[in-house]
């Protein structure tokens, strides 16, 4: 794939709309804070940007932005596109790193995953990366009954795997068709859709026991 190829092509000038004012507080006065960005991380969005700095609230935003029709382009080549496998640990000490992980995960999260050792429920908090433990299932709380999860943007449906795993009812939304194939395959809930139009009402979870958590 030519990157530098892909960040020279122009956006699709139908598939741009002006932005004149801050799409948070609607203030019209702002202060241009960059230009001629390009996408410098994944290498897959076409198009230079401007970005924009709101000085009520500080908010920043491009103008002109991709219009939600055509916003699936810039995640043509995403590494949401990969599907969520079950990644097996290289060596001995892979090994006992993700026993002491499933430990702590299982007891702290109420989880039932394999490989485990015990031990890792005291051990892990100690380390430096528990808190990267943590952060993977997102602090969610502790309940025998846990209830509805929405991931807005949930990609290939990496969180929303997990948020099975501790026996929430996932739901995800993602604009990127490819994205939402891919997420469906975790079994979760997934739909396509985009923020604040996500096709989802409250008439969705009304009737449900539990109540949702985005």
């Amino acid at each position: 794939m030519d990157h530098k190829n892909i960040q020279l092509q122009p956006w699709p000038k139908e598939g741009l709309e002006r932005v004149e004012n801050c799409p948070i507080c609607g203030e019209v006065d702002r202060t241009l804070l960059y230009e001629g960005l390009t996408d410098k991380v994944f290498f897959c969005a076409p198009g230079q940007w401007s970005l924009y700095s709101c000085p009520t609230c500080g908010c920043a935003y491009l103008d002109p932005r991709p219009t939600p029709a055509t916003i699936a382009i810039a995640y043509s080549a995403y590494y949401t596109h990969e599907e969520v496998v079950n990644d097996v640990p290289k060596g001995r000490l892979g090994l006992f790193k993700r026993r002491l992980r499933n430990g702590y995960l299982n007891a702290r999260y109420q989880m039932h995953l394999r490989p485990t050792w015990g031990m890792g429920r005291w051990i892990t908090p100690l380390l430096p990366q528990k808190r990267w433990v943590d952060e993977g299932v997102r602090h969610l709380p502790t309940t025998e009954k846990p209830g509805i999860l929405v991931d807005i943007g949930c990609g290939n449906g990496q969180f929303l795997r997990t948020a099975l795993q501790l026996g929430w009812d996932a739901w995800g939304v993602d604009l990127d068709p490819k994205a939402v194939g891919t997420a469906q395959k975790t079994g979760a809930t997934v739909i396509q859709g985009a923020f604040p139009d996500t096709g989802l009402t409250f008439r969705t979870f009304r009737y449900r026991d539990h109540q949702p958590c985005d």
